[in-house]
């Protein structure tokens, strides 16, 4: 399966790179300056010695080149004008060439001191040089090998490791708060009004076309609703004449096949009636969503009252029904969320078992009402409870046309519940008998 990124994980990926890159930059930069420093801080203390040994009479200084704490790490050279080396702490005289070509001593000649860093073909290695003339017109250099990066790093590498590590914690906060902080607004875009509350310039071509496109699927919606409720309307003249005729002949017609042939037309065109009025039901559905004002109401007495119109058919089939529980008020379009509970219990009944029992029980929290409604009937398994929400799907086909079912009962439940905000939960088991819990949030009143 190919895996694709999210914006947010692109976003923090890019602020992270670009974070540490700064963040290795400034390390670099700090090193740099901390190296330069280390070398000007050298040439402070070659410049300083040099002025001790440029006070002293010339015997005297020798005697304080020659002294341990002055020879450390440093190499002391004593040149004449010409260029000729006549003294050197770490070199034999006779190995060292004329020195009049090197820089610093040609700048010290020519002024008072010189600073130079350089390689040193004598010792083969980086040096960093110090030049004064003294008062006889000799030079006194003053020279140190010069340190690597590496000579830092054992003094720092403790600091730069802790910063380190706490570079990269604050990085990956950061990282993480910009990228939500970016893509947050663009989890808020209203898909129903996209151009609404739009902060960024960059999402006004698409917040557009996103725009044009629910208008696009409005428009289709609300022709294909008009086509569904026109040819619902147009059906049920020659329905309701059918039904008229077949009632005539079972009525007077003396042929018992005749009637027989009558009764059938009869029932299969009260099918076709109750399918054309659960058609122009669930098109009527969203006309109520739309037009209609939501109101608070009772939704116990809501069942009671669909429960009276529902006795007789109970009734007739030994089911007994019972209600529990408190009076609740509820929000929303009293004529769609009477036709959800009402299509429920209905089914409740039609597909029970004989005398079995209907229970509907009402609970409230704080945050939410629910309204359960269990039976004892056929069951659904697990494998149909995600398609029982398909319109004209039927469980048992038999027992549907039996009861004169059409499969778009729970059609009208579903679509009803997702304009009113209501969440449909189902619970079954085959052979015993299923549940449907309807959850309304009380957040929906504000």
């Amino acid at each position: 399966m190919e895996h694709r990124r999210t914006l947010a994980f692109h976003i923090f990926c890019l602020s992270f790179f670009a974070s540490f890159s700064l963040y290795v930059a400034a390390i670099i930069i700090l090193v740099a300056a901390s190296y330069n420093s280390l070398k000007d801080q050298i040439f402070y203390e070659m410049e300083r010695s040099a002025k001790i040994f440029a006070s002293l009479p010339y015997e005297d200084m020798l005697a304080a080149i020659g002294q341990n704490n002055y020879m450390d790490s440093r190499r002391v050279s004593l040149i004449q004008p010409d260029g000729t080396v006549y003294y050197d702490n770490t070199v034999a005289i006779s190995q060292l060439d004329n020195h009049s070509s090197r820089p610093e001593i040609r700048k010290a000649l020519n002024g008072s001191s010189s600073r130079e860093t350089r390689y040193s073909s004598t010792l083969r290695k980086h040096y960093q040089y110090y030049a004064r003339r003294l008062y006889n017109g000799h030079v006194l250099r003053i020279s140190r090998n010069t340190p690597s990066f590496l000579f830092l790093l054992p003094r720092i590498y403790g600091s730069l490791l802790i910063v380190f590590i706490l570079a990269i914690v604050l990085f990956v906060c950061i990282s993480f708060y910009l990228s939500r902080k970016i893509t947050e607004p663009i989890n808020r875009i209203d898909l129903d009004d996209p151009e609404k509350d739009l902060i960024y310039e960059e999402f006004k071509p698409l917040a557009r076309r996103l725009a044009q496109g629910n208008l696009e699927i409005r428009q289709r919606e609300e022709l294909r609703q008009q086509f569904s409720a026109n040819v619902s309307h147009e059906l049920r003249t020659p329905l309701t004449s059918i039904n008229g005729f077949s009632e005539i002949l079972m009525c007077k017609e003396k042929d018992e096949q005749l009637r027989d042939f009558a009764c059938t037309i009869h029932d299969e065109s009260q099918r076709l009636m109750t399918m054309v009025n659960n058609l122009i039901h669930l098109s009527r559905i969203d006309e109520d969503a739309l037009f209609n004002e939501k109101e608070e109401f009772s939704l116990s007495d809501t069942v009671e009252q669909i429960l009276a119109s529902l006795e007789p058919i109970a009734r007739k089939r030994g089911i007994e029904c019972t209600f529990s529980g408190g009076c609740c008020e509820v929000f929303g379009v009293y004529q769609i969320i009477y036709e959800i509970i009402y299509n429920i219990i209905d089914n409740a009944i039609k597909y029970n078992k004989e005398h079995g029992k209907v229970h509907i029980t009402l609970n409230e929290t704080d945050e939410r009402i629910v309204l359960a409604i269990k039976d004892t009937g056929i069951g659904i398994s697990e494998d149909e409870q995600t398609r029982i929400f398909e319109r004209f799907y039927r469980v048992d086909k038999s027992r549907s046309k039996l009861h004169g079912g059409t499969g778009l009962g729970l059609s009208i439940v579903k679509h009803g519940a997702s304009t009113q905000n209501i969440s449909v939960k189902v619970d079954s088991e085959l052979g015993v008998g299923t549940t449907f819990s309807l959850v309304f949030n009380k957040s929906d009143r504000d």
